[in-house]
C-alpha cells in the first residue's frame, strides 16, 4: 500500500491560511504625541501571572513587573497585578522587594526618558537604549547608583529563592497584598506619585477545579474590579517585558479611534525573542513593544 496523500494536503492547507494574511498585509502607524491629555487617559490593569518561583526565577518575573511599573503613562491610572497561583512566599518576597526597587527605578527612567524600562535588560545592553545623558556626570553618576541599588535587589531575589520548589503549595488561602499601601507610602524617591502594585495569590484547594492560567486571570479580574477597576487590561507572560515604555499610549491610539473601536477587543504586539528555548529556535525575531 502506498503512503497517504494527507499530509502533503495538510501542509498546502497549513501553508495557505499562513501566507494568505501576508499577500496583503495592513499596517498601522500610531502617533501618541495626538492624544488628548494625560487625565482624559482610562485606566490600565496590567497583569502578570506566574506559577513556581523554581521554573519561573523571581528575577525575570520581578523584571516584567518593575519594566509595566515604567511604563509612559500616568501613574495613578496604572496598576499592576502579579499573581501568584503557587502562594509561594517567594515570590510574595520579590514583589515587596520589586516595590522598593522600583520606587529608584521608575523615577530614573521618567527624568531621562529611557527607552528600555526592564532593568536587566538596560544594565547587560540587550538593547541599546542610546542615552542622550549617556557622556554627563549627573546621569552616570545617577545611573551607578541605580545599577548598586539592582545588584541588591538581585542579591536579594537570590537569598528568597533558597528552597522555591518546596514554598510552592496548592492548599492555600487566598492573600492579597498592596504594595503601595503596606507602609503606608505611594511615593518614589523624587517624590512622584508611584503606580499600584499588587500581589494576588487566589485560594486554592486540591477538591477544587482551579482551571489553570485561565482560572488565575479570572480571580484577576475580580480582585482588580474592586480596587482599581479600569476599562483596559494589559497582559503580559512573566518572561516577557515592556520592550517600549509608551506601548501602553500606542495601544490607546488604536482604543480611542472612533472609527475602529466599536468593533475592536484586542491589540496585540508582536514579539522578539532573545533568549528562546528549543521549541522557539526557528520563531522569528520581530521587533516588539511588549
Amino acid at each position: 500500500m502506498g503512503k497517504p496523500a494527507s499530509a502533503p494536503l495538510n501542509l498546502c492547507h497549513v501553508m495557505k491560511t499562513d501566507l494568505a494574511f501576508r499577500w496583503r498585509p495592513v499596517v498601522r502607524r500610531v502617533h501618541p504625541e495626538r492624544l488628548a491629555q494625560d487625565q482624559e487617559f482610562g485606566a490600565v490593569d496590567v497583569f502578570v501571572c506566574t506559577a513556581d518561583p523554581s521554573m519561573e526565577p523571581s528575577l525575570g518575573v520581578m523584571n516584567t513587573v518593575v519594566s509595566a511599573m515604567a511604563l509612559d503613562y500616568p501613574p495613578d491610572k496604572l496598576s499592576v497585578y502579579v499573581s501568584d497561583d503557587g502562594g509561594s512566599f517567594v515570590t510574595l518576597n520579590a514583589a515587596r522587594e520589586a516595590w522598593k526597587f522600583a520606587k529608584w527605578w521608575v523615577p530614573f527612567c521618567r527624568k531621562y526618558e529611557l527607552r528600555t524600562s526592564c532593568p536587566e535588560a538596560y544594565f547587560s545592553n540587550v538593547e541599546n537604549d542610546n542615552d542622550v545623558f549617556g557622556s554627563r556626570v549627573k546621569f552616570v553618576a545617577e545611573k551607578k547608583e541605580i545599577e548598586r541599588r539592582y545588584d541588591e535587589f538581585k542579591a536579594s531575589l537570590k537569598k528568597c529563592s533558597v528552597n522555591a520548589s518546596s514554598s510552592v503549595s496548592r492548599d492555600h488561602a487566598p492573600v492579597i497584598e498592596v504594595m503601595n499601601y503596606a507602609n503606608g507610602e505611594a511615593m518614589d524617591s523624587s517624590k512622584g506619585e508611584m503606580p499600584r502594585l499588587v500581589y494576588v495569590a487566589r485560594e486554592k484547594r486540591p477538591s477544587h477545579p482551579h482551571h489553570f492560567k485561565a482560572g488565575a486571570l479570572n480571580a484577576l479580574i475580580k480582585v482588580s474590579a474592586v480596587i482599581s477597576n479600569a476599562p483596559y487590561i494589559l497582559l503580559l507572560d512573566c518572561d516577557h517585558y515592556c520592550n517600549d515604555p509608551t506601548s501602553a499610549r500606542q495601544a490607546m491610539c488604536f482604543f480611542l479611534d472612533p472609527k475602529i473601536s466599536p468593533t475592536l477587543a484586542f491589540v496585540q504586539f508582536p514579539q522578539k525573542f532573545h533568549t528562546p528555548s528549543v521549541p522557539y529556535k526557528l520563531a522569528p525575531k520581530f521587533g516588539c513593544k511588549f
